[in-house]
């Protein structure tokens, strides 16, 4: 984990630099092909054992991490993308280091994981990636904005994508989330017994409802024509909402994991 986190450091301060050179760019992707590999094994091992802590934030981090990496080639070959990891790396880098934080230990379920456990765990990360992803187009957009009514343009106005292209895959990103994020808490809900604790068990459980409400009304005011500044900063606001959830109030322990969140918090 310790080499995860050095290498994801310096990419994240590879692709902040790619701002202003661009070079810089090809070795910060060489270091996330390299996180990449390291996530890989680590979860190999985390999730081989044969009562893994799914719902552990440490494991939610490093999945996300991983996907996040996984899916760089796709979204970085597009024309005007590649500053997209410039404020997406960073971002991630400091939520999977709070993730190890918060939970330094991998406590063991308390028995086989369950495909519900599995689809939990998978559906979270996704969201998370998907929403960080969808987040940092939404401050791109925003930066490039900045800059066009300054009239005063600087690397940033050069390197980003139009402000349409910006505000459009913002919005498909975080639906996707969205979207991930709804069967994320369908699975925490058939997860706990009763039916129905999900709900009420943990400030966590509470906090990503009232998110993924959030994102609902974001959805819809999208849907009813609503676009460009304000949108983008609900989108990177609500990210941060759930990030905070996720790692500090506990939403990656429904189920399985709920017992000993309210032992940590007391």
């Amino acid at each position: 984990m310790a080499a995860t986190g050095a290498v994801l450091v310096a990419s994240s301060v590879g692709f902040v630099w790619g701002f202003y050179q661009p070079r810089h760019e090809r070795w910060a992707a060489v270091g996330l092909g390299v996180v990449w590999v390291l996530a890989t094994v680590w979860l190999g091992r985390t999730l081989g054992l044969s009562q893994p802590s799914l719902t552990a934030p440490a494991v939610v981090g490093t999945l996300a991490v991983w996907m996040a990496a996984a899916g760089f080639p796709w979204w970085s070959r597009r024309p005007g993308w590649a500053p997209l990891a410039g404020f997406a790396v960073p971002v991630l880098t400091l939520w999977w280091a709070a993730s190890q934080v918060v939970a330094p230990g991998l406590r063991a379920a308390a028995g086989r994981a369950s495909l519900w456990e599995w689809a939990h765990l998978a559906l979270l990360a996704a969201a998370m990636t998907s929403l960080l992803l969808g987040a940092a187009a939404a401050g791109m957009y925003l930066e490039h904005e900045r800059e066009l009514r300054q009239k005063a343009p600087r690397v940033f106005y050069y390197r980003l994508p139009p402000l349409g292209d910006l505000d459009r895959w913002s919005y498909r990103l975080t639906v996707w989330g969205w979207v991930s994020l709804s069967g994320c808490m369908v699975t925490g809900g058939l997860l706990t017994a009763p039916a129905g604790v999900y709900w009420v068990e943990t400030t966590g459980a509470v906090g990503m409802l009232a998110v993924w409400l959030a994102y609902l009304i974001y959805v819809v005011l999208r849907a009813r024509g609503w676009r460009g500044h304000g949108s983008s900063w609900v989108a990177v606001a609500a990210f941060v909402a759930l990030a905070v959830d996720v790692v500090g109030g506990g939403g990656v322990s429904h189920g399985v994991a709920a017992a000993w969140w309210q032992g940590w918090y007391g």
